[in-house]
């Protein structure tokens, strides 16, 4: 178990760590004008060969305590990562990996509602050395 608390969400993933095995997200965000957390997604992924086949963005009704979308996806770092950074407005989040695996992650930028969302993303080994950058176009997966 994999439990994540960022600035704008939060999430709890599980998976044997078979390389055949599926992978669990519970994804929470701020509920509007209840100043509380609320779990409101869930993403589930196959991982084949320790891989997943898609980072299964998830939009399905997780907002800020403003009522800012808040967008949901898997990252796959490489062999030497050690941390994974996210860029929001006005900020950069940094992630931990775990055990290897994907790195379920969130934005409020870049995103359209209907079915896409886009993550700036840079990747660094365990002395906090850049490793590479991209962006991470997630779409819904079907």
């Amino acid at each position: 178990m994999v439990v994540r608390v960022g600035v704008n969400g939060g999430e709890r993933s599980r998976s044997a760590l078979h390389p055949d095995e599926t992978l669990i997200a519970c994804d929470r965000a701020a509920a509007v004008g209840e100043g509380r957390d609320v779990w409101c997604g869930i993403a589930v992924g196959r991982l084949e060969r320790g891989r997943l086949q898609d980072p299964r963005l998830d939009l399905a009704g997780c907002r800020t305590a403003a009522a800012d979308p808040v967008a949901f996806a898997w990252v796959e770092p490489g062999r030497a990562t050690r941390y994974v950074t996210v860029d929001q407005p006005g900020f950069t989040e940094v992630y931990r990996v775990a055990s290897g695996l994907p790195v379920r992650v969130t934005t409020t930028a870049d995103i359209d509602q209907k079915a896409r969302a886009s993550f700036r993303i840079t990747e660094h080994d365990g002395d906090g050395n850049f490793v590479r950058a991209y962006t991470l176009d997630a779409r819904v997966a079907g």
